[in-house]
């Protein structure tokens, strides 16, 4: 009997030691219950969720400054901007804080702002909380789909999962589709190979060889080419 559980018990420690220590963010336990998620017990994460929930704060302020510095001084840019910030967003929350909407420059492509970032407050109810918005101008950068290493995981994609360090140079940002396919009822597509579905109708990311993309429902705006 204990020989058993000892069988059952190590493909299970190999599991979870290999979710805890796989590169990418999250806490320990944001780590563990993904892998119950991915391991049918999305059930118990859901109940133990449910007995730990702390609702969001009400009102109050940011904990940090809205008005974070711009990565470009204007002795880095070009006198004459070509590419000017796209329009000042209006705050959810009510009377704007300091920088709240402003657009500052992340980063810069041959003396061009390329990336422009700002924080915005969205909702008026629970104002303390904060998100991080970017425009990024797609005549000066272009993007390139990577697939992840757990989501959609191996396969023949004939690609690798992350950049080589030799092939990092001019590299401005990295980001993650946010959602997961098994929990997102969406697909993967890259190089002819497939995982999950693309589904007809559905709010998608594509990316061309170009480098360039594009946001729309499948096969209605953006479409297999």
């Amino acid at each position: 009997m204990a020989t058993a559980i000892i069988l059952l018990l190590l493909p299970v420690s190999w599991s979870v030691g290999h979710a805890m220590t796989m590169p990418g963010g999250g806490s320990m336990s944001q780590r563990l219950a993904e892998w119950a998620r991915d391991h049918y017990l999305g059930p118990v994460v859901t109940f133990g969720e449910w007995l730990t929930y702390q609702p969001p704060k009400v009102g109050g302020k940011p904990s940090f400054a809205l008005t974070g510095p711009s990565a470009a001084t204007p002795k880095k840019l070009h006198k004459v901007v070509t590419y000017p910030p796209p329009q000042q967003l209006t705050s959810m929350a009510g009377k704007p804080l300091a920088g709240e909407g402003a657009w500052r420059v992340l980063d810069t492509a041959h003396g061009q702002p390329a990336i422009y970032g700002t924080y915005l407050r969205p909702s008026s109810v629970y104002t303390s909380y904060v998100a991080g918005i970017v425009s990024m101008n797609q005549k000066l950068v272009r993007f390139e789909l990577r697939p992840g290493v757990e989501d959609p995981g191996p396969g023949n994609w004939h690609a690798m999962s992350y950049i080589p360090a030799g092939q990092r140079q001019g590299l401005l940002a990295t980001f993650n589709s946010g959602f997961k396919i098994s929990s997102s009822g969406g697909g993967f597509f890259l190089n002819g190979v497939t995982r999950g579905l693309l589904t007809p109708g559905v709010a998608s990311l594509v990316y061309y060889r170009d480098g360039h993309i594009a946001i729309g429902n499948w096969d209605g705006a953006v479409r297999m080419t």
